[in-house]
């Protein structure tokens, strides 16, 4: 990961540092480089996703955020979403609290 971290180009959001690809309805993703080291848990995440589907649902990517937190200092607020989303937080450790 580090290499992700000295080369790519995390910007301040809401609290803490992310990479943000939109993507447009695809069903799968592949990195390029610098960011080629994250498509394992890309993968990972797809396949979480894939496994959450109803019978007659299909996978539609839109966005890609990954949050970085480079210490305990840095937090998302809380908020919510109005559609379903895999999350990956890189860096620090923290507590993450889930409703629904």
């Amino acid at each position: 990961f580090h290499q992700v971290e000295d080369r790519a180009h995390f910007r301040w959001f809401a609290g803490r540092s992310i990479l943000d690809f939109k993507l447009q309805g695809l069903r799968r993703m592949r990195l390029n480089s610098p960011y080629d080291v994250l498509n394992p848990i890309l993968s990972a995440m797809v396949e979480l996703a894939k496994r959450s589907l109803k019978d007659g649902e299909e996978l539609a990517l839109i966005q890609l955020i990954v949050n970085y937190f480079k210490d305990g200092g840095s937090e998302v607020r809380p908020h919510t979403h109005r559609c379903r989303q895999v999350c990956v937080s890189l860096g620090a450790g923290r507590e993450l609290e889930v409703e629904g």
